[in-house]
């Protein structure tokens, strides 16, 4: 979990309440923007489709990258796909607000020249002009002058930062599998708390078993 990922070099809650840093696309709407945090947080995630969402894979057991391999020893195309997305804070200068940016390796990789050719992140503002739309957007990148961070600024990411690492954290194989089911949150994780009370009452002593393993 550190620019190794956005390199390629590295191993493989209630989100509505959220922030997520959004990128307008037009003429006079650039998005300034202060990244706050030393590295990004880096994990491989799903889009399922039939849940509107995305979801961190699970590793050993993951029953999307198990499909995924099904549907290529089949020569068909799967309906899901892997992609490493990239998450740390910002401090968004025309809202003010300390939000999250969650992109994917393109992105990053223009975050990481400057940092490899210019330092650390934190030390200036980032001008971002967003193009296009959906798989036709592109982002051009525009280092400002170096600044110091208010104290202000500095007290916001304080009081407000996330645990980006847990907020991202998988599901289990078997709440992975309802989603893609097209389960509701709803109805997933109902049934868990069920299968664990009755665990609490009939198994007590039974202490679960937990793996992990990095996807591809």
């Amino acid at each position: 979990m550190s620019w190794l990922e956005v390199e390629g070099t590295g191993g493989s809650s209630d989100e509505s309440k959220i922030d997520y840093l959004k990128f307008e696309a037009g003429k006079g709407k650039e998005t300034v923007m202060r990244v706050m945090d030393e590295a990004p947080v880096s994990k491989w995630r799903h889009w399922l489709a039939s849940a509107n969402r995305s979801v961190s894979c699970c590793g050993k057991g993951c029953p999307v990258c198990a499909s995924m391999k099904l549907a290529k020893a089949a020569g068909v195309k799967s309906p899901y796909g892997s992609t490493m997305k990239h998450t740390l804070h910002v401090i968004n200068k025309k809202t003010g607000k300390l939000e999250l940016l969650e992109q994917g390796k393109t992105f990053f990789d223009q975050l990481l020249a400057y940092k490899t050719n210019i330092g650390d992140l934190r030390d200036y503002d980032i001008k971002v002009i967003r193009t296009g739309e959906k798989k036709d957007t592109t982002y051009t990148m525009i280092p400002m002058q170096a600044s110091g961070l208010t104290k202000e600024e500095l007290a916001l990411y304080e009081a407000n930062k996330f645990d980006i690492a847990d907020l991202i954290k998988a599901y289990t194989p078997e709440q992975t599998k309802g989603f893609m089911e097209g389960k509701s949150a709803e109805e997933i994780f109902k049934s868990d708390d069920a299968i664990e009370e009755d665990i609490k009452l009939e198994d007590s002593d039974i202490t679960p078993l937990t793996d992990g393993e990095i996807p591809f």
